[in-house]
């Protein structure tokens, strides 16, 4: 039983990350109001490889397995509770659950779900549709689960009316809470369907001209998977469309007015209610306004597909974004340069560089405040100015400057924790000790270093940050510290702050960390002295080389695996103490096995099946893509032993 619950939620958790793409797939003939769609080409394929991946050898772990049966048994009291004295419903309950664990096993052919709903009378009816193939003799366990929903749907009041009809070779039972909507399940020989809308099922059966409704393959989305995603054997789309387009209704139910509910005005604003005064004295903040102002309507949505490809798991990504309204006009409209700079080391388990574009980025302010307070934008920018002037005036700090100054380029990275470092002692950190290190290394890209220059001579002088406010030299470069305690007596001071933000400027980039230390060690490694540059071992090198390249919008890589452990390591111990800090849970002890520390996989297991993670993001027309690889870290591993040399210089990947 715990066996086929993990196998359904292993191949659910692989498939749903996946999603869009080739032509062929089913999800095509789906309404245009679909909300979430995920189609299989081939469900006993993907099956078959899904158990080839490190992920199925990790649930098949039995320490792994035991954490599952532990949960599902607890749940699965918690859930039956109250439900001891009605055996029938019990054993109704446990025939369903165990139909749906066995369906993962035993269907075949092409699987499509899809998760929306339809307008019906101008309001959104619910609309799923799963179309999936297996053994004829579903058919009798379906119709046994029919009349048990409708026994149970029944003993709690409502009304449930059974409804039989045929669409095409299709026969389908169901049952209606109103007409038309309800749950209906059908049948042709080895072909199965189940769907919540009368309607939608025969739109979606329905062929050549006999189609009515726009389907889903006429959303932004979907068409603009078949031009960017050409690969994969599951696809999954998230609609983004269909969800913009309820926003009338959320208006609407926190008291703003709508017109004709979906079908909003081009500017998004929305005609006034009989006798509601067109011209309010304050803005209304309805949730149309805020999206509208934030631009997040030029997403149409995301789609991506996944397959396995040599050495692991390959998965491409598309998101739709028109224009750069908003937020959006953070996101650059080309590709550049997204080179790893020299100062990240071999050993960094996360790293991500992302190229924004800070041109406009108060324009976009300007925007959005006037949009959402329904002000005119150049009175909001005239007083915008006079505030920067004011402020450049009193502390030298031109802002305008500073903001032109960064060539909006940010890589964040964690370094390679310390060896010898102590355990985590959680009693120890609620005592106010005993915190562990996890110190981060942020480097901005600058345009013009001068304005960072200046900046500094304003921020240092006394009136300012005075002794705070630290320089020290290190291998020829100027580095900065900000010590709260600066002027503080070494008696008072203690053993000083916990965290001492430094940063420094080595060539175009600003170099910040929330540890001395690891300033110091990106200085020594862009001098060659401080170790190996990341891209140096040979798994590491493998992984990213999936992702390099010079052009993009960004890039990342993740030692999941390592992360993961880490996490654990701090989750475990907290885990255990939760009972005494929440002494209410305690009591019951029914909730008493989610606070098991046993619960959390042993890091080793982690480290062993999960490993590096790359991706790359690239501007394309439409939107963005992204290319993700997932390491099959079993085949990694065995050629991870050699190192490659460390280069003299910082990385050339």
């Amino acid at each position: 039983m715990v066996s086929k619950f993990i196998y359904g939620m292993l191949f659910a958790s692989l498939l749903l990350t996946a999603g869009s793409s080739p032509a062929d797939a089913g999800g095509d003939r789906l309404g245009k109001y679909s909300v979430v769609v995920w189609t299989v080409d081939d469900w006993q394929a993907e099956r078959e490889q899904g158990q080839d991946t490190d992920y199925a050898r990790f649930f098949n772990e039995p320490s792994v397995q035991a954490i599952a049966e532990r949960l599902i048994s607890g749940i699965g009291e918690l859930v039956s509770g109250g439900l001891e004295e009605q055996p029938e419903m019990m054993d109704d309950l446990t025939m369903i659950w165990e139909h749906l664990s066995n369906l993962g096993e035993q269907m075949t052919g092409e699987f499509v779900l899809g998760v929306g709903y339809r307008m019906d009378m101008g309001m959104p009816m619910p609309d799923m549709i799963v179309d999936f193939h297996g053994p004829a003799e579903f058919g009798v366990v379906h119709q046994e689960m029919l009349t048990k929903i409708q026994t149970m749907i029944e003993a709690g009041g409502a009304p449930a009316s059974r409804r039989k009809f045929s669409i095409g070779d299709v026969e389908f039972s169901g049952i209606e809470m109103m007409p038309g909507v309800g749950l209906y399940i059908g049948q042709f020989e080895d072909h199965h369907l189940i769907g919540t809308s009368k309607n939608g099922l025969e739109e979606y059966l329905a062929e050549g001209d006999t189609a009515v409704g726009e389907r889903f393959n006429s959303t932004r989305i979907y068409k603009l998977a078949q031009t960017h995603l050409k690969r994969g054997t599951s696809h999954g789309f998230v609609n983004m469309d269909a969800l913009w387009n309820l926003t009338p209704m959320l208006d609407m139910a926190i008291g703003g007015s709508a017109s004709e509910f979906g079908e909003p005005s081009v500017d998004g604003d929305l005609p006034p209610l009989p006798g509601q005064d067109p011209s309010p004295s304050e803005p209304e903040m309805k949730p149309s306004k805020i999206i509208a102002a934030l631009g997040l309507e030029a997403i149409s949505g995301i789609a991506s597909s996944s397959y396995i490809e040599e050495g692991g798991v390959g998965n491409d990504i598309v998101m739709g974004l028109e224009g750069r309204p908003g937020i959006t006009g953070l996101i650059p409209q080309a590709n550049s340069d997204i080179t790893i700079p020299a100062f990240v080391p071999e050993g960094t388990i996360g790293l991500s560089l992302m190229k924004y574009d800070l041109s406009n980025i108060f324009d976009i302010g300007i925007s959005i405040a006037a949009m959402l307070d329904g002000s005119d934008p150049e009175e909001i920018a005239a007083e915008m100015e006079a505030g920067l002037q004011m402020a450049k005036m009193t502390t030298g700090v031109d802002v305008m400057e500073l903001i032109d100054s960064i060539e909006g380029t940010l890589c964040f990275f964690t370094p390679p924790r310390k060896t010898g470092e102590p355990a985590i002692d959680p009693m120890a950190m609620m005592m106010g000790g005993g915190a562990p290190s996890f110190p981060v290394v942020l480097g901005l890209k600058l345009a013009n270093r001068g304005a960072f220059d200046k900046l500094m001579d304003s921020i240092g002088r006394p009136e300012m940050m005075g002794a705070a406010l630290q320089k020290d030299e290190f291998m020829g470069r100027d580095l900065w510290s900000f010590d709260p305690l600066g002027d503080v007596p070494p008696e008072f001071a203690g053993e000083g702050p916990s965290v001492l933000p430094s940063w420094c400027v080595e060539g175009d980039w600003l170099i910040f960390s929330t540890a001395a230390e690891e300033v110091q060690a990106a200085l020594r490694l862009i001098d060659g002295e401080g170790g190996a540059p990341f891209g140096s071992d040979k798994r590491t090198a493998a992984a990213f080389a999936k992702v390099m390249a010079t052009q993009g919008n960004g890039i990342s890589m993740s030692n999941v695996g390592e992360n993961l452990s880490q996490a654990a390591d701090l989750l475990r111990p907290l885990l255990g103490l939760l009972p005494l800090i929440a002494p209410d849970l305690a009591s019951d002890e029914n909730m008493l096995f989610l606070f098991d520390p046993e619960n959390i996989p042993e890091s080793e297991l982690l480290r062993k099946y999960f490993g590096w993670q790359a991706s790359r993001t690239s501007i394309v027309e439409g939107g963005l893509r992204m290319y993700t690889f997932s390491e099959q870290v079993s085949e990694a591993a065995d050629s991870s032993q050699e190192k490659k040399e460390p280069a003299a210089q910082g990385s050339q990947l």
